[in-house]
């Protein structure tokens, strides 16, 4: 049997219904060989991890269950209450319909999703919560498309001629006719040519602008990412104190619409580590959680709902691989939807406390033809762990694990981009430095100084914000600071 190694991604309508409000997505991924630094792409650790991504090469995760997990540095500077915050903003991400539940113009999504509580902005404290949903977008393979609107694919320099040359390109993709769009979330962006100097290395950069003076309606993507090279008032949005989300935007779905779209079908490998169900220990483990054959130990096992719909795939439809043997590498379908899940990880060790294995049903396409598969993954340690270190400048750092399917897929040279798959263990890192004061010269006091952001809680709530860390600030405590003129806006 033939079949195309890389299918073309269908809309999910079949036809564009009636025309969309103006809006664009962007995705992320493993840099290509022309996404150098000098064209900002990797604009340092603690910023990018990635590069945006052109359709078709976007990389995703292709097991619908995701596990989190907390090690002890967060756990310790942060407590119970931060853990809350951290499981809400999984509940943010978990409360997003599948894609193919989605309407096809995303209407049930608003364009402007970031609210600013007034007591925290005037105490510099920034949201646990908040910063948390951009970094977890950021981990299911969204960019940032109020960066890359507009993006540098080249410049010819010549550093003793005054003719420089520069192509830009537009890296933004509209979620309904996923044409190349310079929209966000209703806001048109243009861009202009600056450069600045790393050490003594010139670097370039086509610097996205808002053309509209009013205020952008940014995306959740954009929060969490220490993004810096974006219009000022969407660096201002999204790193200033004070501001929270309690949802995820237009176009933030549009993006995990296209990419975990059932219709959406890549050539992908298995994630590391599955196997055939009831194969992972050499015995069979039954639906209820019992270990067989005398396991030394009796597993958790997260069963997660069939992509699409309910219906197991394995009823039909294909060959039913009901043996030992795994196919690995093949076309499959976006999981149409990812569930966050908390395991009990071990703070110190940072491993999974009781054996945990995730089951799903999938469907492959190989060259041999159509294959339903019952598979399981082991987990000695999640997929995400949520750490705290001290940081120094930053809110927060990230790693990521990108693995790059366009060998296998029969894509070389240039054009190598991806697709590919996202894999754990990946890291989200919240800053544990505690009260920075930041003074500009020499010859400055204490006085002189001011209060650095400080980590907290809020909503849209009279509440008065929890501040972290636990059993060191108190909210009463920051007032008393912002009195002293130690705390800034």
């Amino acid at each position: 049997m033939d079949f195309p190694m890389k299918n073309a991604f269908a809309l999910l309508t079949g036809a564009v219904l009636c025309a969309a409000p103006a809006q664009a997505f962007s995705m992320l991924g493993e840099a290509e060989d022309w996404q150098e630094t000098q064209l900002s792409y990797l604009f340092d650790t603690s910023g990018d991890l990635g590069a945006p991504k052109n359709l078709g090469e976007e990389y995703r995760w292709s097991t619908p269950v995701v596990t989190y997990g907390f090690d002890a540095s967060f756990v310790d500077y942060f407590g119970e209450d931060g853990m809350d915050a951290i499981d809400a903003a999984f509940a943010i991400l978990n409360a997003v319909p599948a894609a193919s539940t989605m309407s096809p113009t995303l209407t049930e999504f608003p364009l402007n999703v970031s609210r600013v509580n007034r007591n925290a902005q005037r105490l510099g404290m920034i949201d646990l919560k908040t910063q948390c949903v951009g970094a977890i977008l950021e981990q299911m393979g969204l960019g940032i498309p109020e960066r890359y609107c507009w993006t540098l694919r080249d410049a010819i320099v010549r550093d003793t001629d005054p003719w420089q040359g520069f192509n830009v390109i537009n890296y933004n993709f509209d979620p309904v006719t996923y044409k190349p769009s310079p929209y966000v979330n209703g806001t048109l962006y243009s861009y202009s040519i600056f450069s600045y100097f790393i050490g003594t290395t010139r670097h370039y950069d086509a610097l996205d602008f808002r053309v509209d003076p009013s205020q952008p309606n940014v995306t959740a993507a954009a929060f969490g990412n220490n993004v810096v090279l974006v219009d000022d008032a969407v660096f201002f949005q999204t790193a200033t104190s004070g501001a929270f989300l309690e949802r995820i935007s237009r176009d933030d779905a549009g993006s995990i619409r296209y990419l975990y779209s059932p219709q959406n079908r890549n050539y992908e490998l298995a994630p590391t580590g599955t196997a055939i169900q009831g194969t992972s220990f050499g015995t069979s483990v039954g639906a209820g959680g019992s270990g067989g054959g005398g396991s030394p130990w009796t597993p958790v096992i997260i069963t997660a709902p069939v992509a699409g719909g309910g219906t197991d795939p394995n009823a039909g439809g294909g060959a039913t691989n009901a043996g030992p043997v795994l196919v690995t590498a093949g076309v499959r379908a976006g999981v149409d939807k990812i569930s966050f899940a908390r395991v009990d990880l071990d703070p110190i060790l940072r491993r999974i406390n009781t054996p945990l294995l995730v089951r799903y049903s999938e469907t492959v396409t190989t060259t041999n033809g159509v294959v339903n598969q019952r598979v399981e993954r082991l987990l000695t340690v999640p997929d995400i762990i949520i750490s705290a270190a001290n940081l120094n400048q930053g809110g927060l750092a990230r790693s990521m694990t990108f693995i790059n399917n366009a060998a296998i897929d029969g894509i070389s040279g240039l054009a190598n981009g991806g697709p590919g798959n996202l894999e754990g263990t990946q890291e989200i890192t919240f800053n544990n430095a505690g009260r920075i004061i930041q003074n500009g010269v020499i010859g400055e006091r204490q006085v002189d100084g001011f209060l650095d952001f400080i980590w907290g809680s809020f909503d849209g709530s009279t509440n008065a914000p929890v501040t972290y860390p636990q059993g060191r600030y108190t909210f009463a405590e920051l007032q008393a600071l912002a009195q002293q003129g130690q705390v800034q806006p």
